[in-house]
């Protein structure tokens, strides 16, 4: 079986700009796609979960979403840092949902995709919402910046663990 880090996108993977309605605005955070590149050596698969409330808003369709997240694959991959697998929810805060995080439906989507061992896993994000997912489903989780600066000191945890 394998074993994933989940990570959240907007303010873990990329700069959180409210909303982003455009691909020119995906900017990686610094030390992120190296150290998802060091978490592949690791030997885990990386899976992206994003909440994307601002297509259940009406602010901008699913389509820029696929876009920004293929740009950003191509900005991940120029540094060995691709990831495995993406999901997002677009789907209101308000609606009841069984895939906006906190609820586990992105990561157990992913996992069963992935044939992976929750158990081995880690959810990084930065809110409390992204940490509730990975917990939801028995991951270890860590939350950017209380536990871990950015995701090279995420990674420095997971490392240390093993």
């Amino acid at each position: 079986m394998n074993k994933i880090i989940f990570l959240d996108r907007d303010g873990t993977i990329i700069v959180d700009k409210d909303f982003l309605d455009n691909v020119e605005g995906v900017e990686l955070l610094e030390h992120s796609a190296s150290a998802m590149a060091a978490m592949k050596k690791l030997g885990y698969k990386l899976a992206m979960v994003s909440n994307q409330s601002g297509i259940g808003r009406g602010y901008f369709g699913p389509g820029i979403v696929d876009a920004q997240n293929c740009y950003l694959q191509e900005l991940l991959t120029a540094h060995d840092a691709s990831l495995d697998a993406m999901a997002f929810c677009g789907d209101h805060p308000d609606a009841d949902t069984t895939h906006r995080k906190p609820a586990p439906g992105m990561l157990l989507d992913i996992a069963e995709e992935l044939d992976a061992d929750l158990s081995q896993c880690w959810m990084i994000g930065d809110k409390e919402s992204d940490i509730q997912a990975g917990k939801n489903v028995s991951c270890q989780t860590i939350k950017i910046p209380e536990q871990a600066a950015d995701l090279k000191a995420a990674y420095e945890i997971i490392a240390r663990q093993g």
